[in-house]
């Protein structure tokens, strides 16, 4: 029962650690954070589209349990993933 939740997570995890050195080689000059924002953006999408498709199975199965951790989840990707937006476009500071 816990697979698809776990597996989800596995994903959405490794596409924030994509998100956050994307934001570490931003502050690097050059262009080098293209190599992990191009994965990134593509993980996000791919993994929050999973985890609200998970969020019906979850609800259609009527398992309350994984159906709120994985609300929990995806509040908590969703927000991580608005911070770097905005981290990732703030203007650098000297």
């Amino acid at each position: 029962m816990l697979w698809p939740l776990f597996g989800n997570i596995n994903q959405v995890l490794a596409a924030l650690v994509l998100v956050i050195l994307t934001l570490y080689l931003k502050r690097k000059d050059g262009y080098r954070w293209l190599a992990t924002a191009i994965p990134a953006a593509l993980m996000c999408v791919i993994s929050l589209w999973a985890a609200i498709s998970n969020q019906f199975n979850f609800w259609q199965a009527q398992n309350l349990m994984l159906f709120f951790v994985n609300i929990i989840i995806l509040i908590l990707a969703v927000w991580v993933i608005l911070e770097a937006q905005i981290a990732f476009f703030a203007k650098k500071q000297k």
